[in-house]
């Protein structure tokens, strides 16, 4: 078996419900657009990789992240993610990721957070 990618980077998307995801897709490009929510990804739980950075997203609170239930990578460098705490709540849900990547965010917070949420990835890049 293959695995599906769908790439639609840098194509000013401002919404992910503007896109049609086929249901089996592993992979998603939406990097590099103005996306300012992470929606419309329910039912999707083939996606195992996940490229949102360079867009606009601000927090990850009330997403559709925890319907990703097999997601490996999730890349959200070059965001306006705030309050580190939120989004790490968040983020704990996602039992198989392995590769987070937040840099390049205004969240103002580092140190014993990042320490004590390191043993839940392998590879992680944060600031």
């Amino acid at each position: 078996m293959t695995s599906s990618e769908l790439y639609h980077t840098n194509r000013k998307i401002f919404s992910i419900e503007e896109i049609d995801i086929s249901p089996d897709v592993e992979v998603i490009w939406l990097n590099e657009n103005f996306i300012e929510e992470v929606s419309g990804l329910e039912g999707k739980i083939s996606v195992k990789e996940l490229y949102l950075h360079s867009n606009n997203i601000d927090t990850l609170v009330n997403s559709s992240l925890s319907s990703l239930k097999f997601l490996e990578v999730l890349t959200l460098d070059g965001n306006q993610l705030t309050d580190l705490h939120d989004q790490l709540d968040v983020l704990s849900n996602l039992r198989y990721l392995e590769r987070l990547d937040m840099r390049e965010n205004p969240m103002g917070e580092t140190g014993p957070l990042c320490s004590s949420f390191h043993h839940s990835f392998r590879i992680y890049d944060f600031l």
